[in-house]
């Protein structure tokens, strides 16, 4: 009896064993469609992007600068050619190969064409890391084209056999969607947002598993942080649905990136604790080159935890953005190099491309970086509070001026904390200094949510 029952035990646990490891590898089949997927491992494989490496991130890019005359898209780069000279003029130019990212509008006519470009352009660039691509909605059916279909049975069949060969493709989920008059825009519209969450969900669940989802808003609009911005991004975000927080951030004339991902960055940890990040897109005008270089020294060096990527956006945006900000591009003029070629190099003379673990290299980074702190600005406002006993008040901020000169007024105002440094000049002012006296005060910022710390106090007019 006693060996029956241990027989028993025996089997039965063999047998919980056997369809323990059958439930933990067996993938739940994609809803209805006439694509056939290649069976993979990828999924539970463990893969390394081979992207270069820049202390905690992988570096990508979209770089129109390097190659001016030329068009970027998939179909135009549809030849080893092509493709071959942008290659060779990225790695020129910024000391890397860098991963690749491109765009493709779905819900136009031609993606019969433009998917064998798509699957062409994925298997090259495969080679540099895993690739990235924008996928926007911008045909008159808007979000209804993710459903099953000609076209997303077509698009699923190229990525699964990216998955055969291996490759992981980020996908930029209907990027810019905050963007107001975006074609497929979803601001501050209750019925567009559902859309889209219904249209995440659907995608994700319909393409194979080495489809990896990004949320991409724009941070430049949400950074002003008109509420009704602020409302359209909570609404839009779904923790559990992306493998990635992303984000396309813009150093112009008025936004500085280090304060702007910051505050970008904890607005989406309250939202979600546990997803990695990705830059989407970094572009910058050229006044901005030593803030972004430093900007990006941060980024590698971890000073936002969970952050894995950045895709640089190497180039102008629209003769709009242009004319209200100036050119934008990591290739100075009069240059043939980026200034940020030396960071990229793996035999440049800054921080070479490397492993998260090699601490001295990050040592090298820390270098580069130490005593970096946003250059000077000017607010002007009325203070709130009477300072406390070390000197610490807070303000209601109507005015900002940057180090470019560019006044912004702000409505409504802003409060602001001021803490002195310790050569702060004007601080006589603070023993006369009551709730509704209005200052002006210098002083470097370093991100939302903390203080200004004032070089120089003045009185303001008013």
């Amino acid at each position: 009896m006693t060996r029956f029952l241990k027989l028993s035990c025996l089997i039965i646990f063999v047998f919980a064993v056997v369809w323990g490891a059958v439930r933990l590898y067996h993938r739940k089949p994609a809803e209805t469609g006439s694509a056939t997927l290649p069976s993979t491992s990828v999924g539970a494989a463990i893969h390394v992007d081979s992207a270069p490496r820049l202390g905690e991130i992988t570096i990508g890019a979209f770089a129109p600068e390097s190659v001016p005359n030329d068009n970027l898209s998939i179909e135009s780069l549809d030849s080893d050619e092509a493709y071959d000279t942008y290659r060779q003029a990225v790695r020129s130019i910024y000391g890397a190969d860098l991963a690749d990212m491109n765009y493709l509008g779905v819900g136009v006519p031609g993606w019969q064409t433009r998917y064998g470009s798509l699957e062409r352009w994925l298997s090259r660039a495969s080679k540099y890391g895993d690739p990235t691509i924008a996928i926007e909605p911008i045909g008159q059916d808007g979000y209804d084209v993710f459903q099953p279909g000609p076209e997303m049975d077509a698009l699923r069949q190229v990525f699964a056999d990216m998955a055969s060969a291996g490759v992981i493709v980020w996908v930029r989920f209907a990027s810019e969607s905050n963007l107001r008059y975006s074609v497929y825009s979803v601001y501050n519209d209750p019925l567009k947002i559902a859309q889209y969450r219904k249209s995440v969900r659907w995608f994700r669940s319909y393409m194979p598993g080495n489809v990896r989802l990004v949320f991409s808003p724009l941070i430049n609009t949400a950074y002003l942080q008109d509420p009704r911005q602020v409302r359209t991004l909570i609404a839009m975000y779904e923790p559990g649905a992306y493998d990635r927080i992303g984000g396309t951030l813009y150093a112009t004339s008025w936004l500085r990136p280090k304060v702007a991902f910051d505050w970008y960055y904890q607005f989406m940890r309250r939202l979600d604790r546990k997803t990695p990040f990705q830059i989407c897109e970094l572009g910058s005008i050229y006044p901005r080159s030593e803030e972004v270089r430093a900007f990006l020294i941060r980024v590698a060096k971890g000073d936002w935890p969970g952050v894995q990527r950045v895709n640089l956006f190497a180039g102008d945006l629209n003769p709009l953005a242009v004319n209200q900000h100036g050119h934008f591009g990591f290739i100075l003029p009069g240059e043939s190099s980026s200034y940020l070629s030396d960071l990229l190099s793996s035999s440049g003379t800054g921080a070479t491309v490397i492993q998260a673990s090699d601490n001295q290299q990050l040592t090298h980074l820390e270098e580069l970086g130490a005593g970096w702190r946003s250059p000077d600005m000017t607010l002007v406002g009325t203070v709130l509070t009477k300072p406390n006993p070390v000197g610490d008040f807070t303000v209601s901020v109507t005015e900002v001026t940057d180090d470019l000169g560019i006044t912004t007024s702000l409505s409504p105002p802003r409060k602001k904390q001021i803490v002195l440094t310790d050569d702060c000049t004007g601080a006589e002012l603070l023993s006369s200094m009551s709730p509704g006296t209005t200052l002006q005060i210098t002083g470097w910022d370093s991100g939302a949510g903390t203080p200004l710390r004032a070089t120089g106090l003045s009185p303001g007019l008013g």
